[in-house]
């Protein structure tokens, strides 16, 4: 136990959790290896990041642009309308505005001045999007996770925790909940960059409200700034700081005697706040025309009466407690942070209510694309506290068990993370229904299945006909076949050819596909491809995947497939079905494709 509480099982723990967001980093998005990557996975800058990101170009490469024109073109260079994403176009503004905040660009200047000059000095150009920009904007994340987590390790010596509780709590905040997300896979974003501040901001709290000296006013104040101009409404954060103190009267007691006794501090500190709140105050008159902090155009706090609080905590669409499990440790934890600090656990019980009620009283509580519920991961210095101190506080035994459970609970963030990277769980929300049907689930075949609709043949429709699989390209109509048919790289794929007769009315078709699958390899997703014709033209083609409803690989398993295309019977005057093999081996048996045609 004494070499685990070593202080370099610590300094490696840091280091080993910073090669390991890098590592995936690097698989994700390919720095090294660019083959291995899918299109999708490309970009650092898009979306909410793309908007945060765009002022460093404006600002730094095409200051003689009109507003954000320059994106038109960068976007039609590269092909990615994500670049536009955040950027309010319209009759009003032809050349944009930037609704988002400038603090992440102003974090994020250095790193970009430095990328930006080596460009000029290789290549004697750089257009902010290209690769060297990207890479720039992921390393930039982890430089901010780098730095967050020493503020969080100043936040647990604070509370005098040992090196082997500190270990702890890096891997259990780093990799069992979405701070690893959005370092690693969303890091354009602006979560990682109020993580990091908030740490600090609570660390210098701890230490104003513990000896009062003055100078922390003035780190205070500067932090609170660049939290606001980050995200203004992790402003919030700032209720935390009088129950740093023993007490409120002790905390006012302090703030009496800097406003009485040491005036310039006090008054510079708050000059140096607001100076920083009005750089996006002008900003915004510069965009706009007029001094207003709100660049959210039509988005509002529309449920302040009715929060949907139960949703952010516990929805499967984005719920805190079901995406980030590890976190509902807090809750016990708050117990123990009650024993130790009293003052501080109603401060952080307030600061909790708080956080919930704003985030749930957003217009978009479950705020769009991203995995799990992204406002909290700015606060997770603050939120996690009560878990460091809970393994603090128990004996060997229970925090064996309470290592357990954090253990399994990162391990199902970790599926959750892979599911979101692959596609497996939907970018914007799952029902209760869905997220039971690919719970654990990452091979590549079930990748995109929540994003399709499912359908279903109902009492509308007749069954006029059903067709049978009895050999490889043998169909017949009388009788199915229990013979296991193999498809590999040999085998052409089995195709069924429909004619259409023409019909005095007009009617829906639909098909009902069905049959028992195996599959050999993870990835392999077989489909049933439907080509509808006209006169000799394919008008139309859709593929039915299959491959998604086989839950287990070696295993023969059932499957039955709807499928209603929205096309009259009249609208086409031949069908071709095929089923492809996906990745071969597959075996196929008993395959039959049942037509149907609206009452």
């Amino acid at each position: 136990m004494n070499i685990l509480n070593h202080r370099f099982v610590l300094i490696f723990t840091v280091i080993a959790s910073l090669c390991v967001l890098g590592r995936q980093s690097d698989k994700y998005f390919g720095w090294t290896n660019e083959k291995n990557i899918k299109s999708d996975h490309a970009l650092t800058i898009h979306t909410d990041g793309a908007g945060y990101y765009a002022y460093l170009p404006k600002w730094f490469i095409y200051s003689d642009s009109e507003g954000f024109d320059f994106l038109k073109k960068i976007t039609d260079d590269y092909q990615q309308p994500h670049f536009l994403s955040g950027i309010r176009i319209d009759e009003d503004y032809p050349a944009g505005i930037d609704k988002y905040y400038v603090g992440t660009a102003i974090l994020s200047a250095p790193l970009f001045l430095i990328n930006h000059g080596v460009n000029l000095l290789l290549f004697g150009e750089g257009d902010g999007y290209s690769k060297s920009y990207q890479l720039t904007v992921a390393f930039n994340a982890l430089f901010f996770y780098l730095i967050g987590i020493l503020g969080f390790i100043r936040v647990l010596r604070f509370f005098n925790l040992n090196n082997l509780v500190i270990s702890a709590s890096i891997l259990m905040i780093t990799f069992g909940t979405n701070l690893n997300f959005y370092t690693v896979y969303f890091p354009s974003f602006s979560h990682v960059f109020s993580f990091c501040l908030i740490a600090w901001f609570l660390y210098f709290s701890l230490l104003f409200g513990s000896n009062s000296k003055k100078r922390y006013v003035i780190i205070l104040a500067f932090l609170l700034g660049i939290v606001f101009l980050v995200r203004p409404t992790n402003s919030i954060v700032l209720i935390l700081l009088p129950f740093c103190f023993n007490s409120l009267s002790s905390f006012f007691k302090e703030v009496k005697n800097l406003v009485l006794n040491h005036k310039s501090l006090f008054f510079g500190s708050v000059l140096i706040f607001l100076f920083l709140i009005s750089i996006q105050l002008f900003i915004n008159y510069f965009q706009l025309g007029k001094f207003t902090f709100n660049t959210y155009n039509g988005e509002s706090f529309s449920f302040l009466l009715n929060p949907k609080w139960k949703e952010v905590l516990f929805s499967y669409k984005k719920g805190y407690f079901i995406y980030a499990p590890i976190m509902l440790l807090s809750v016990l934890g708050s117990y123990f942070l009650f024993k130790i600090n009293q003052f501080l656990f109603y401060g952080w019980l307030l600061l909790s209510l708080i956080l919930l009620y704003v985030t749930s009283s957003w217009w978009c509580w479950w705020y769009g694309g991203g995995l799990g519920m992204r406002p909290f991961v700015d606060f997770l210095p603050i939120l996690f506290l009560p878990i460091s101190i809970m393994l603090s506080s128990l004996k060997k035994f229970y925090v064996l068990i309470i290592l357990m459970l954090s253990f399994f609970s990162s391990f199902l963030y970790q599926v959750y993370q892979i599911q979101y990277n692959k596609n497996i769980l939907h970018y914007d929300g799952v029902t209760k229904e869905q997220f039971s049907s690919i719970f654990l689930k990452t091979d590549d075949r079930f990748s995109w299945m929540l994003h399709f609709n499912e359908q279903f043949i109902d009492s509308n429709f007749l069954k006029i006909g059903t067709q049978y699989l009895s050999e490889l390209g043998d169909w017949n109509g009388s009788s199915k076949s229990n013979k296991k048919i193999l498809l590999n790289f040999e085998t052409s794929d089995p195709i069924y050819s429909i004619e259409m007769k023409n019909s005095r009315e007009s009617k829906d078709i639909a098909f009902r596909f069905k049959g028992e699958m195996m599959l050999t390899m993870p990835q392999s997703n077989p489909s049933f491809e439907i080509s509808f014709y006209k006169e000799g033209e394919e008008i139309k083609k859709e593929h039915q995947y299959i491959g998604n409803r086989i839950n287990h690989l070696n295993n023969w398993e059932n499957f039955e497939k709807d499928f209603i295309p929205q096309i009259k019977n009249n609208d086409v005057d031949s069908i071709q079905i095929r089923l492809t093999k996906g990745y071969p081996i597959t075996y196929i048996k008993n395959i039959e494709v049942q037509q149907f045609l609206e009452r």
